[in-house]
């Protein structure tokens, strides 16, 4: 398969498909090659903006979601009007900047804690940095989650190959 992807580093069409973890996963999960043992708590999920709304990848993680998690909560809102972790942008890496991004991150403690979810999934490693650094300076109680993490401690092994 050919990618219409063009590479900003090659210039050119790659040769193959780039995806996101999350898109490969549910591609796996739809040739039944993905097999989980049911999620138990409820669960909300995080749309990080470089991959929902940049990258085109949101549906992939709730599809993941859909029948794994018994008790899953959607966020309000959510999807490609889902709001910022606090660290999107490449604010994470700007150290002025931590009393925004706890504040950012303020408004999402308060969504989540508006679906009444135990814990927040997402599959964005940058924003999983921020949730953990603000989580811990507003001492929230709520669960972080990264979706490959939750994926991968719920397989049911020797599954189809």
């Amino acid at each position: 398969m050919t990618s219409s992807i063009v590479s900003s580093f090659a210039k050119r069409p790659l040769p193959y498909a780039v995806l996101h973890i999350s898109e490969f996963l549910a591609q796996l999960k739809r040739e039944g090659r993905l097999k989980l043992k049911p999620l138990e708590g409820s669960i909300t999920y995080h749309d990080p903006c470089q991959i929902s709304r940049r990258g085109g990848a949101t549906e992939d993680a709730r599809y993941l979601l859909k029948d794994f998690a018994n008790d899953f909560r959607e966020m309000t809102p959510s999807g490609n009007y889902g709001w910022c972790c606090g660290g999107g942008g490449g604010v994470q890496a700007i150290e002025r900047a931590a009393n925004l991004r706890h504040k950012v991150f303020k408004i999402k403690m308060d969504q989540v804690e508006q679906t009444g979810a135990e814990t927040m999934v997402s599959s964005c490693s940058n924003c999983r940095l921020t949730m953990d650094e603000s989580k811990a300076h507003w001492k929230w109680q709520g669960g972080l989650a990264s979706l490959v993490d939750l994926l991968a401690d719920h397989l049911i092994e020797g599954g189809p190959g």
